[in-house]
């Protein structure tokens, strides 16, 4: 189980820091990229700034309870050797 959990973990950060990259910055980020107004349709009316930000919030908060199970797990470096112990 742990492992699993690691795995989606690492899938989560590598696509996190990539909807990251992704975002427009203040110079227009993706939109002067695919060149200017006729990028919105790639996303949509809105542009990816909606889109691209509900993704970023869904990658953050699974990013954050995965680093929560894994720190919690039973299974966490140390963990064995501290109970074991008292």
């Amino acid at each position: 189980m742990e492992t699993v959990l690691w795995v989606i973990h690492v899938i989560v950060s590598i696509a996190l820091v990539a909807v990251v990259l992704m975002q427009p910055g203040q110079s227009g980020g993706m939109g002067t990229a695919f060149g200017g107004g006729g990028s919105q349709s790639l996303f949509g009316s809105q542009g990816s700034s909606g889109f691209l930000g509900r993704v970023t919030a869904v990658l953050a908060t699974t990013f954050f309870l995965t680093s929560l199970g894994s720190a919690s797990s039973p299974m966490a470096s140390g963990t064995r050797f501290l109970t074991s112990s008292l």
